[in-house]
């Protein structure tokens, strides 16, 4: 899982610096962007078919008889492909967990005081 950047410092240290609320209202805006995003109509479609293509493509690869050279060309190309889903579909998860972290650190303060 990559960090967000705004949790490091600028400089090189181990120390996690807390967000400013600026940091925390963009986080926000790019969540909310996710959600209108995958409640388009036709998302799990899109997804759902760019799914299907690579598994496809890698066990068509690994059935077919061809030369072991090409196959592994072939699957590092499909697997590579499904890496970059894989990491699109997880910062879109990611930044959603954050953003109802922080939704949810704030609604506790508000029920605290």
């Amino acid at each position: 899982m990559k960090l967000p950047s705004w949790m490091f410092s600028g400089h090189t240290t181990t120390t996690v610096e807390k967000p400013t609320v600026q940091q925390m209202q963009e986080l926000i805006e790019e969540a909310e962007d996710y959600d209108r995003l995958t409640n388009m109509k036709g998302w799990a479609r899109i997804v759902q078919s760019m799914v299907e293509e690579i598994n496809g493509e890698i066990a068509k690869a690994t059935a077919q008889k061809m030369c072991p050279d090409i196959m592994v060309v072939y699957v590092q190309y499909w697997n590579a492909k499904r890496e970059l889903l894989d990491n699109a579909l997880g910062r879109i998860a990611d930044i959603r967990k954050q953003r109802d972290e922080i939704v949810e650190q704030f609604k506790t303060k508000e029920d605290s005081v």
